[in-house]
């Protein structure tokens, strides 16, 4: 024999799971209930309320000839105070008022087994003490019972009485709205004034009467052809320029405007607008306007005396004008000055550390004696180079002339990545800390271009705590690095970003901070607090530049004596960015040119003798050209070229120029753009991997140029 008692509890604890109806229907008395105590329940019903109870939709189940109710937490609060008397007992009992309506369709699905499912339905019910009709969605299904009969009937509603009651709302303010529309037609037909309405879009759909009245326009040709027939044509991309205008922003407004009547009589009118709402949408305007012709005229012959007095005065003022352009001159030529002495400071800097270890090695050369002190000295050679490198992308970033390879990026990995390095760099005197965004958004950004930033913003912050902690006699500081995703509003200051999503790097230092005078110049060129010879000036210069190039912006929060928050605003990568395959660099699988035979065409001997002879010691048979003419003449006479290392800016014909006759002659030549220094916009249109940067590393030259011609 079953375990009856172990059979109820278990049901009931199954039950109990269900929220409230679930406890209520495990503790309820069951003896009195048409379906019995719990555990002689059929096994399909025990399942179909298992099933309603945890639902979030309103569920009730009708079960057996009596239809018996079973119901969720999200039914209860619809039938008000029926519940929780409903539960257990006959349909009939308490759904006596709409048991007429009710039964039939229940019966339905008991007997045929169908769905049946209908919106907005209906019913008359009690259910807050007074009687109400209310509409639901509903869905009626069989639930089979154990034997595969119909056990029961499982409704699934929802009530949609508020929607209904509104769209009857909506309906009765819309033949209202008709009713005043035509009131309104019939009283702006007997203004002495032109009056007239506009859909959302600014197209006349009403004109009165008083159009032929005062221009001799019909209203119906006003509506068909617009403002266009009634001004002149110099006027008229004006006109549909302010049409546009105020449907962007539909505000009031008002003004005077020059009209041409049928007879070709010119007028001035003066008009207002309002704009026209229903509920929150905007559907046009309301206009009127009268006419002011011998008003305006007497204005006419007031501007005309304003006139010439104002003339009279402008000769006064033009004597001061010149006096200021000439203070404006002697500034700008004062800034150029302290730009090209930075300029010329550090690359003279530079340049003592080239020409005097090249002065060594050349000596050391003619003795024969390379020793390890010469190549030393041809390790400072090169890292006097890659200085001049770096200040020459200070410069071109600062311009916004610098090519950015932007990629999507998660700046918490960034962040991350360079601890190390800022560790090492800053020293141990300074504390180095995050505050990174739990879950940032990706930004799009130039991977490697951001990391010199935030190390060029740690650097400026290790700079202000060290002079703070000499002045003060303290060691140290605190450097941060953080990280968050913001939704900027409209800027307040042209170095911040537009209105939008941005994800902001931020470092903050416990430095000297800046006053006020400092702040509004620490995006200029060259303005540097450090002494000479201790930087370029060009650091947050650059983080400006890189900022706006990069789509977003910069902004600076200080207290001088307590430290300084610079807040970097990247683009957020949209959906399709955010999911793109990260490009690999190319070349980065290796390869080999070894055998290849390149042209190298670059008007600069020097540099051209140091390409052709990087690539022969790459195993390349080179050929060699110093302007377009000559390259295109090498392609005919040698047709063994694979591939082409080509200047950018040359004179006459430059790389692309060349690279358009080249495509004509040989198809699908690859070639190899080198530049300096380009106006971005001209090389806009070529791929990333067709472009490499002076000055340029063997190895990178190399990596590209394999990666052309393997055809990645």
């Amino acid at each position: 024999m079953d375990d009856v008692p172990a059979r109820s509890a278990a049901r009931a604890r199954l039950f109990a799971r269900g929220g409230d109806m679930g406890r209520r229907i495990a503790e309820h008395d069951w003896a009195a209930s048409p379906v019995g105590p719990i555990a002689y329940w059929p096994a399909a019903l025990v399942h179909a309320v298992g099933l309603l109870l945890p639902a979030s939709a309103e569920i009730v189940l009708f079960w057996g000839p009596e239809y018996v109710a079973f119901y969720n937490d999200a039914y209860a609060p619809t039938i008000g105070d029926k519940h929780p008397r409903a539960l257990g007992r006959p349909a009939r009992e308490c759904w006596a008022e709409l048991w007429d309506d009710l039964e039939p369709l229940l019966a339905h699905v008991r007997r045929t087994g169908e769905t049946y499912s209908a919106r907005d339905r209906p019913f008359y019910i009690e259910r807050s003490g007074y009687g109400e009709e209310v509409y639901f969605d509903i869905s009626y299904s069989a639930v089979p019972g154990d034997d595969g009969s119909v056990g029961g009937v499982l409704c699934i509603v929802s009530e949609t009485t508020g929607r209904v009651r509104a769209l009857r709302n909506v309906a009765a303010e819309s033949e209202r709205l008709r009713e005043s529309e035509a009131r309104f037609r019939n009283l702006a037909d007997s203004l002495p004034a032109l009056v007239w309405l506009t859909d959302a879009k600014g197209e006349i759909e009403f004109a009165n009467d008083y159009f032929e009245t005062m221009l001799g326009i019909p209203p119906a040709r006003m509506v068909a052809e617009g403002w266009s027939i009634a001004v002149r044509p110099e006027d008229a991309e004006e006109v549909r320029r302010r049409a546009r205008v105020r449907s962007v922003d539909p505000a009031p407004g008002g003004g005077e405007f020059r009209v041409v009547t049928a007879a070709g009589e010119e007028r001035w009118i003066r008009g207002e607008i309002r704009p026209r709402f229903v509920a929150d949408t905007f559907h046009g305007f309301v206009a009127c306007a009268i006419d002011v012709t011998d008003s305006h005229r007497l204005g006419q012959e007031l501007e005309q005396r304003v006139a010439a007095r104002t003339a009279e005065l402008v000769e006064q003022i033009a004597e001061r004008e010149r006096v200021e352009a000439t203070l404006h001159q002697m500034q700008r030529l004062e800034a150029v000055g302290q730009l090209t002495s930075g300029v010329a400071h550090d690359f003279n800097n530079l340049l003592t550390v080239v020409l005097g270890n090249v002065e060594l090695l050349t000596h050391a050369a003619a003795r024969g004696t390379l020793d390890e002190r010469a190549i030393q000295r041809l390790e400072h050679v090169r890292t006097a180079a890659q200085r001049g490198a770096t200040l020459t992308a200070q410069l071109l970033a600062f311009s916004r002339r610098q090519r950015l390879a932007a990629k999507v990026v998660d700046l918490n990995e960034t962040v991350t990545g360079l601890i190390a390095l800022l560790a090492s760099t800053l020293g141990r005197a300074i504390t180095i800390e995050t505050a990174l965004e739990p879950r940032p958004w990706r930004a799009l950004v130039d991977p490697t271009q951001i990391e010199l930033i935030i190390l060029n913003l740690a650097i400026n912050g290790r700079d202000a705590m060290m002079t703070r902690a000499a002045a003060g006699g303290t060691g140290g500081g605190t450097l941060t690095v953080a990280t968050a995703n913001v939704t900027c509003g409209p800027p307040e200051r042209p170095e911040e970003p537009p209105a939008g999503d941005y994800v902001r790097v931020a470092v903050h230092d416990t430095g000297t901070g800046m006053t006020p005078e400092v702040l509004a110049r620490a995006f200029e060129p060259f303005f540097t607090t450090k002494e000479v010879g201790k930087g370029s000036g060009l650091g947050l210069a650059q983080v400006f530049g890189f900022a706006k190039q990069s789509g977003g912006g910069v902004r600076i929060d200080t207290v001088p004596g307590e430290g300084t928050t610079v807040s970097v605003f990247l683009p957020r990568a949209t959906g399709t960015q955010e999911h793109a395959p990260v490009a690999h660099a190319p070349g980065e699988e290796g390869g080999s040119i070894a055998g290849r035979t390149v042209l190298v065409l670059d008007d600069e001997e020097a540099v051209r003798e140091v390409t052709a002879e990087t690539l022969r010691n790459a195993g390349c048979r080179v050929v060699e050209a110093a302007d377009g003419e000559g390259a295109l003449r090498a392609l005919v006479e040698e047709p063994g070229i694979e591939a082409v290392v080509a200047d950018f800016a040359m004179p006459r014909m430059n790389g692309v120029e060349f690279a358009a006759h080249a495509e004509r002659r040989r198809p699908g030549l690859p070639i190899l753009f080198v530049t300096g220094y380009a106006d971005i916009d001209a090389i806009a249109a070529v791929p990333e991997q067709r472009l490499i940067r002076k000055p340029f590393e063997r190895e990178a030259m190399i990596e590209r140029l394999c990666a052309l011609l393997e055809g990645r």
